[in-house]
């Protein structure tokens, strides 16, 4: 229990973790980092357009999807799709 907590102290004191290292993770922004550590945007776009008509877009795209994925499924279980 002693070498647990004093193997935690030293981790938060130094702010090295050897588990860390061998993942490839560099939480102190300096070197490579490996797998996905959350959200990274790179760039915002501004789109001027009333939000209604935005949302009028996503809403029809959503359905036309949705019935895109309704045929695919009935050409599927028809067998009209052989692979």
């Amino acid at each position: 229990m002693a070498a647990a907590g004093a193997a935690l102290a030293w981790r938060g004191l130094g702010g090295w973790s050897k588990l860390y290292e061998a993942l490839g993770i560099d939480r102190a922004g300096a070197g490579r980092t490996v797998g996905n550590l959350g959200v990274k945007i790179d760039r915002d776009v501004v789109v001027a357009e009333p939000a209604e008509r935005l949302y009028r877009f996503w809403a029809d795209a959503g359905a036309q999807i949705e019935r895109d994925l309704r045929e695919f499924k009935r050409a599927l279980e028809s067998g009209r799709l052989a692979a």
